[in-house]
């Protein structure tokens, strides 16, 4: 139980109390001029538009999301995780 405990509890601490490793950040939010940052504002906008959160649902619209932008699907993916 404790197992669960641990890898849940980041859906149930506050935003400003969540800690971030600031090495990852770096790599893969703020590299390349913000890569990872504008990579996860697009998909926020079209993620928020999705009705059906399924898992099939949001594995097309990232996909689509990552032909239409040009990205790689690594640079859209990871940014997410």
């Amino acid at each position: 139980m404790s197992e669960v405990d641990e890898k849940s509890r980041f859906f149930f601490t506050p935003c400003n109390e969540i800690e971030f490793d600031s090495k990852a950040i770096e790599k893969t939010l703020k590299k390349d001029d913000n890569a990872g940052m504008k990579a996860l504002a697009g998909v926020k906008d079209i993620l928020s538009k999705v009705d059906d959160w399924n898992a099939a649902t949001l594995h097309d619209v990232v996909n689509k999301f990552v032909e239409t932008s040009g990205n790689q699907l690594g640079k859209v993916a990871q940014p997410i995780r």
